[in-house]
């Protein structure tokens, strides 16, 4: 009888542990974090929401950084050599904010990623893609041969936004 108090008790103790250091993923924060990211964040100038628009049929969406950073950077940069001279002092001006807006904030999207978009080596791989990103911009729109290995991953995330 004492063998069953004691191990009832341990049972008991350690759930209420267990219960009390699991996290609910992902976090129900998750819509307010992402949409206040969103909105600190440069927004796409309208002359190349237009541009985006005719080359590669949409504009870039801010949440896809976080869901797929691969994706968001291909749409960019497959619309930069197709976009007029007259845009071009444009892009560079909002790239180059939106550069410097992701390495100030590189903690806001590793904390969106790892409790909104996925867990794990998954998490993982979006964070360091996104962190390639701010740190090394002069390798974005380079062609697969001579991105960096980790720029061509594809990371499924396990949760929408």
């Amino acid at each position: 009888m004492y063998t069953t108090k004691v191990f009832l008790t341990v049972a008991a103790l350690t759930g209420a542990s267990l219960a009390q250091t699991s996290t609910v993923f992902p976090n129900p924060d998750c819509p307010t974090y992402v949409s206040e990211l969103v909105a600190a964040a440069p927004t796409t100038p309208p002359e190349l929401v237009t541009v985006f628009e005719e080359v590669t049929g949409s504009s870039p969406n801010p949440e896809d950084l976080f869901l797929h950073p691969d994706a968001f950077v291909d749409n960019i940069c497959s619309a930069v050599g197709q976009l007029p001279q007259s845009v071009l002092p444009i892009f560079a001006n909002w790239g180059s904010v939106l550069l410097e807006f992701a390495s100030t904030e590189i903690a806001s999207y590793d904390h969106v990623v790892t409790e909104c978009v996925a867990t794990g080596t998954e998490a993982a791989s979006i964070t360091s893609y996104i962190h390639s990103i701010a740190s090394n911009p002069a390798d974005l729109c380079q062609e697969l041969s001579t991105a960096p290995a980790e720029a061509t991953a594809s990371p499924t995330p396990t949760a929408a936004l």
